[in-house]
């Protein structure tokens, strides 16, 4: 664990110190909450106003107000974009991404996040807490060595009550980066503090009943006078106030009572090692220089919206008045008549002496002053809240103003909307880091993750990498060929190398609205061709596709529809026909190839033909030349014979 001091040992504070130091943020707490009337807004947006008189009906404005922030600034889950820093790896942050979406989603993080905003809008600020909880049991190794292994453990983050924090507000303003303490405020029955053995001076502590209705105190105490005592024995059950004050300058968490003063309730070294800074995370949408809370967003515009009662009131009043007075003498009417009369009853019978003498008092029209010092008040809350009338569902006087002023409004309420959840985006972003930082510190043991919607290849690649699908105990849920969910260990996100930069992608949590679809659809048409989407291809027609669809024309649709058809079309007989030319032109090929071949082998018996009429031409003369050498010499023997012949002839005469 971490030393008790940062650079030596540090000289604990007295417990006295920590009840002044506890009084002393109450005291400026209570100041701001007094001036801004936190509680006041709360009850607003429950719907109980303190109006001037009981008969003005409220305009509760801020609940509708609250309900269309809410809707505009966190409707889905963000996407956390996490990128590898030092020795980490993108196969490390990718993983690191599902690890913290998964934890996101099952520990509801989204519903908590969602109070934080509630407070945040009514109050002007609102509190997270992250943190680990692990149940431990000590076992003995081979060597007889104990070890304190996880027995269960899981990670937690929740919305703190903004009635329940306190801070060094004396010198901090910029919660909780500047400030040395944090303290957490919660409440725990009798029964469970004093079965902790952890716990010191538990006969000092004064255990006292609570029940909390609402921040109306006198709503509160009829509730209470109202309450039967039979209504169950829990509502005396008693509790012990405790204060878990974070000490950032001397590294502990302690535990205090209001009612010990001799010590404190339980001390213990800071329980994270990689999470320096303090669990909790501070959201503010509307921070003041130099000041320790912000301003509420409704006490910007309270005021005029309780003029704008007020004068719808006297319309109303109006309306009632004008609308049931009668003129007559006294005692002309019956007592039962008029009682009648004034309480106003349907179809009442009135009974009087002299009938003649009733008559209706013509009837005033409504100043028109009214009505336009009422847009003006209307204009002032809208300009002011930056919340037009038609975002929270009302309806807009389009004949006052033209489309492009309608745009105008709209685009400046989104603008003012940008930087709103820009302040939300950076709340998230230091939950997000907190946890990863929880994640890489306590996953020891393999816990399961799981996956939805498809995966990149990239992240299917990481998650069968991880080091720890080596393990024995290893798990990898797929269907369908995609990654449903897998175990993990703190050394699949890079052990105690682990480093993240880690962000939420801008506009994740807003409602994909219409107008935000055809933003995006517009942007993708815009910077497909440069992300390499082929205009015509699968990328760009699809992106073309859903943006006509979303401008809701029928025939523009079917007009669509019938154009790919007919380009379908095209491009099958385009296919076909290129199909014929590709056929043909192999034949051609084929034919070409065989009448060259078949000229080849003519050339080629021609030259052998050749060849033979030279060969025999050459064997004839050959034979005749040996003819004629034959004929020769048979001539000449013939001549010799002959010559023999003549010369025996001789002999013989």
């Amino acid at each position: 664990m971490v030393a008790s001091a940062i650079g030596g040992e540090a000289k604990l504070r007295p417990v006295e110190q920590w009840h002044e130091e506890l009084s002393a943020a109450e005291r400026i707490k209570k100041e701001y909450r007094d001036i801004y009337r936190w509680d006041v807004f709360v009850d607003q947006y429950k719907g109980f106003w303190n109006l001037p008189t009981h008969e003005i009906p409220p305009l509760n404005f801020v609940f509708s107000w609250l309900k269309t922030e809410l809707a505009s600034l966190y409707v889905r889950d963000p996407h956390m974009e996490v990128t590898p820093l030092k020795r980490t790896t993108i196969e490390q942050a990718l993983l690191k991404e599902l690890a913290l979406a998964d934890i996101w989603r099952r520990k509801r993080f989204k519903k908590e996040v969602k109070k934080a905003i509630v407070d945040g809008k009514l109050v002007g600020h609102g509190w997270f807490k992250v943190g680990y909880n692990g149940e431990f049991e000590t076992m003995v190794d081979s060597e007889g060595n104990q070890l304190d292994t996880i027995k269960q453990d899981d990670f937690f983050g929740y919305r703190i009550p903004w009635t329940d924090v306190l801070f060094d507000s004396h010198r901090s303003v910029d919660a909780p980066f500047d400030c040395q303490w944090i303290a957490h405020e919660f409440w725990v029955p009798e029964e469970e503090f004093m079965a902790k053995k952890e716990f010191k001076h538990k006969a000092d502590v004064q255990a006292q009943t609570i029940r909390r209705f609402t921040l109306n105190r006198e709503r509160d105490r009829r509730i209470k006078l109202a309450t039967p005592p039979e209504l169950g024995k829990h509502t005396r059950q008693k509790f012990v106030q405790l204060f878990e004050i974070w000490d950032k300058k001397d590294k502990k968490v302690r535990i205090l009572s209001p009612g010990v003063r001799k010590g404190f309730i339980h001390e213990k070294d800071w329980p994270y090692e990689k999470l320096q800074d303090f669990p909790f995370s501070f959201l503010n949408f509307n921070p003041i220089n130099d000041e320790p809370y912000g301003i509420p967003d409704i006490a910007m515009f309270e005021r005029q919206l309780l003029e704008l009662m007020k004068l719808d009131f006297l319309v109303l009043d109006h309306v009632k008045k004008n609308n049931r007075q009668l003129i007559t003498e006294p005692g002309n009417l019956t007592e039962e008549s008029r009682v009648a009369y004034e309480e106003g009853q349907t179809g009442v019978l009135l009974e009087a002496n002299n009938p003649d003498r009733i008559l209706p008092v013509p009837y005033a029209p409504v100043q028109q002053d009214i009505f336009a010092l009422r847009n003006f008040l209307i204009q002032n809350i809208t300009n002011v809240s930056g919340q037009p009338a038609v975002q929270r569902g009302a309806s807009q006087p389009v004949s006052t103003r033209t489309f492009k002023e309608l745009a105008a409004i709209d685009e400046g309420s989104n603008d003012r909307r940008s930087e709103q959840l820009d302040v939300l985006e950076d709340f998230m972003e230091d939950i997000a880091r907190k946890m990863s930082l929880l994640i890489d510190e306590f996953a020891d043991s393999t816990f399961f993750i799981k996956v939805t919607g498809r995966q990149s290849p990239e992240t299917t690649q990481a998650i069968a990498g991880r080091p720890s699908a080596q393990q024995p105990d290893s798990q990898l849920a797929t269907r369908n060929g995609q990654v449903q969910g897998f175990t993990a260990t703190r050394e699949d996100f890079g052990g105690d190398n682990s480093d993240f930069d880690i962000q939420i992608k801008a506009g994740s949590t807003v409602p994909l609205t219409r107008e935000n679809k055809t933003e995006i659809l517009r942007f993708a048409l815009e910077a497909g061709p440069a992300a390499g989407a082929i205009p015509g291809g699968p990328v760009m027609g699809t992106a073309a596709r859903l943006l006509f669809k979303e401008f809701d024309m029928p025939e523009l649709d079917m007009a669509i529809d019938e154009e790919l058809e007919a380009q379908q079309g095209i491009r099958q007989e385009q296919t076909r026909l290129e199909q014929q030319r590709q056929e043909f032109e192999a034949a051609q090929k084929g034919a070409e190839i065989q009448i060259q071949a078949e000229r080849e082998a003519n050339r080629k018996e021609e030259t052998r033909l050749r060849e033979r009429d030279v060969a025999i031409r050459e064997q004839s003369m050959i034979l005749e030349a040996q003819m004629r050498d034959q004929e020769l010499r048979i001539k000449e023997l013939e001549a010799l014979l002959k010559g023999r012949s003549q010369a025996n002839g001789r002999q013989d005469g």
